[in-house]
């Protein structure tokens, strides 16, 4: 078995989202697959044996918008596994709502990323309706459940005169958190969104070292910030994660971050994450 201690696996499921975000690469990704059920079962299990019970059903699609969610959350209960939730709450219909509340022994928590302070700002920013998203998120918010929420916006989509605005949107519900985050430029891998000014002093990256992320094809990819899966190490119809883990390009680029020469990397030389 591995020595490395894997702490959370990300899961595509498929990547449907309704979203049309001017942030995101998800318009320009190709994989239209959906997951398979018995792929995901086996990735859970060979996933506890490595020592992992936390999966998050994300990476460029809603799990709102994912048919068999529900069915993949009653294995995760069954497996005594828990799951973190990223959506954009356009789909958090009330049935959905009620629905997940059900699943509160297993969700650690909701993330809602909502961005801009405003109709008008939301509705060129992510292409959705905002007067829908915002009605979910105060129908479920209004609910009685014990799930941790937070909300967020990336910092670029508001600016400094609007933080209180989008901020008093929120305040008078039970959010853990109410935030605005950096934006993150996708490994540099998308020109028009890529940040020419990073830092070359590199840490060892926990989204590689602690964390695994699987595409809706079964590919075990770099991270989470590989939008368009460049960086395979191996795919889960394939081969067990164990093998994948021990994949010679996988410990290649696990030396190469625990040595901070991680800006010598195809993806991670661009992406800021590891950067100090």
């Amino acid at each position: 078995m591995s020595n490395e201690e894997i702490i959370q696996i990300h899961i595509e499921p498929n990547t449907s989202c309704p979203g049309k975000c001017n942030f995101c690469p998800h318009n320009r990704v190709k994989r239209k697959e959906t997951l398979g059920y018995d792929l995901f079962c086996k990735n859970v299990d060979e996933g506890r044996y490595l020592g992992c019970f936390n999966y998050t059903l994300f990476r460029l699609g809603d799990p709102l918008f994912f048919g068999d969610l529900f069915k993949w959350l009653d294995y995760l209960r069954v497996k005594h596994c828990t799951t973190d939730l990223f959506t954009n709450a356009f789909g958090l219909t009330d049935e959905k709502a009620d629905k997940l509340i059900e699943y509160s022994d297993i969700i650690n928590t909701i993330v809602f990323s909502v961005h801009g302070s405003n109709p008008i700002d939301y509705e060129l920013i992510m292409g959705l309706d905002f007067s829908r998203t915002y009605d979910n998120i105060i129908n479920f918010m209004e609910k009685k459940h014990q799930i941790p929420c937070e909300i967020f916006s990336l910092s670029k989509n508001i600016t400094p005169e609007r933080e209180s605005e989008y901020k008093k949107l929120w305040q008078d519900y039970n959010f853990t958190s109410i935030a605005l985050r950096n934006y993150v430029e996708w490994c540099g891998n998308i020109d028009d969104l890529a940040n020419n000014n990073i830092s070359k002093t590199r840490v060892p990256c926990v989204r590689l070292i602690k964390q695994l992320d699987i595409d809706c094809r079964g590919n075990v990819v770099l991270c989470c910030m590989d939008a368009f899966s460049d960086i395979i190490f191996g795919n889960i119809s394939e081969e067990s994660l164990q093998e994948i883990l021990q994949k010679p390009l996988r410990q290649y680029y696990l030396e190469k971050h625990n040595s901070c020469q991680s800006a010598e990397l195809p993806l991670c030389k661009n992406c800021s994450i590891n950067a100090v």
